[in-house]
């Protein structure tokens, strides 16, 4: 049998040098009543970090989507196409009409000085380069005279189905929303803002 305890005094077990103390069951609410009330506080604040997050990753994307295919242009000395899919990682996948921006894109070399061969089309002797593919979460938005597809001549212009374009790629998950612009000498940029 133990001797009592002051009161106010914890009794710890095991030896002096190694004394091994425990919670009380109203110290292990408390302690869960704190955790639960800092977690129901940081819970919106994730949730709007990982909207801000998606965002800035998807434009990011599309940057090096375009870039890439403007780098590529440059150094094949052939014309290279970004055209958005609807099923980009299909076994044969296809530039389309149909859908947005945001179901993924391809890159690929457009060889349209040969006969025959369609622009902002994958053809049979064209050479799809990457894919890419998004989450549908954020809506994707064009502005200017961009369309289906963005090509890149030999030359780094831009190139779309209206002929020469510029313009900007908008992701946008409320509140947050970057914009992707490229120019008509086929520069890209990046900048931030709300949707």
């Amino acid at each position: 049998m133990h001797p009592a305890t002051p009161l106010g005094h914890n009794r710890c077990s095991g030896p002096a040098r190694f004394p091994q103390c425990g919670l009380t069951l109203i110290e292990l609410m408390v302690t869960i009543a704190i955790l639960v009330v800092t977690m129901a506080a940081a819970v919106p604040q994730f949730a709007q970090w990982g909207r801000s997050t998606r965002v800035t990753t998807q434009a990011t994307d599309i940057q090096t989507a375009l870039t890439y295919a403007r780098s590529e242009s440059l150094s094949r000395g052939v014309r290279v196409t970004v055209c958005r899919s609807t099923d980009p990682r299909a076994a044969r996948p296809a530039c389309s009409a149909l859908g947005t921006w945001a179901d993924g894109w391809l890159i690929f070399v457009d060889n349209v000085q040969l006969a025959g061969n369609v622009a902002g089309v994958v053809d049979g002797v064209d050479t799809v380069l990457r894919i890419g593919d998004t989450a549908t979460s954020s809506a994707i938005t064009l502005a200017g005279n961009l369309g289906a597809w963005v090509a890149f001549t030999p030359q780094g212009l831009v190139r779309a189905p209206a002929g020469a374009a510029s313009g900007s790629f908008r992701v946008c998950q409320s509140p947050y929303a970057s914009r992707v612009s490229v120019n008509a000498v086929g520069l890209v940029s990046l900048t931030t803002e709300t949707c």
